[in-house]
C-alpha cells in the first residue's frame, strides 16, 4: 500500500510531467480537401476512407474538407494545428460517428468547446456506405 506522499508524487509525474510531453507528440488531425472549406466533415479512426471519398465526390460542387483525428487522447491541442480555426470558419460542420451517443462530438465539446452544426451517427452495427453518407450530407445541404 502506498502512502499519500508517494501517491501525490506519481499523479504529479503523470499529469504535469508526462502528459504535456505526450500532448506535444500526439498526431494532429489531418485536413484533406479545400484549404478554406465552407463544409467540414469530422471523424476519427476507421471513418478515414469513407470521409475522404465523400470529400472527393462533393468537392465538384462545394468547398469541402475533412478533419480526420487518428489520436484522440490526449486530445490534440489547438496550438499544434488550426483545426479549431477551420471548424470555426466553416459554414457547416458535420461530425460523423459509428455510435449512437455522439461520443466524439462530446469529446470535442468538452476538450475544445466546439459544437458541430450537424451530426451523422450510424449505430446499427453496419458500416457507412458512401451513397448513404452523401445522401445525408445532401439532406443537410438542401439537395436531395
Amino acid at each position: 500500500m502506498e502512502d499519500a506522499e508517494t501517491r501525490k508524487k506519481m499523479v504529479d509525474k503523470r499529469l504535469f510531467k508526462k502528459m504535456p510531453l505526450i500532448r506535444r507528440e500526439i498526431a494532429p488531425p489531418l485536413l484533406y480537401g479545400s484549404k478554406t472549406p465552407e463544409i467540414v466533415l469530422a471523424g476519427w479512426g476507421s471513418l478515414y476512407g469513407l470521409m475522404k471519398e465523400a470529400v472527393d465526390a462533393l468537392s465538384k460542387d462545394y468547398q469541402i474538407a475533412m478533419l480526420h483525428f487518428s489520436e484522440i487522447y490526449p486530445f490534440p491541442s489547438a496550438e499544434q494545428t488550426a483545426h479549431l480555426k477551420i471548424l470555426g470558419e466553416a459554414r457547416m460542420t458535420i461530425c460523423i460517428e459509428n455510435n449512437a451517443t455522439g461520443q466524439f462530438a462530446r469529446l470535442i465539446r468538452a476538450e475544445a468547446g466546439y459544437v458541430f452544426t450537424h451530426s451523422i451517427n450510424r449505430f446499427d452495427g453496419r458500416p457507412f456506405m458512401l451513397e448513404e453518407l452523401i445522401g445525408e450530407i445532401n439532406g443537410f445541404l438542401g439537395r436531395v
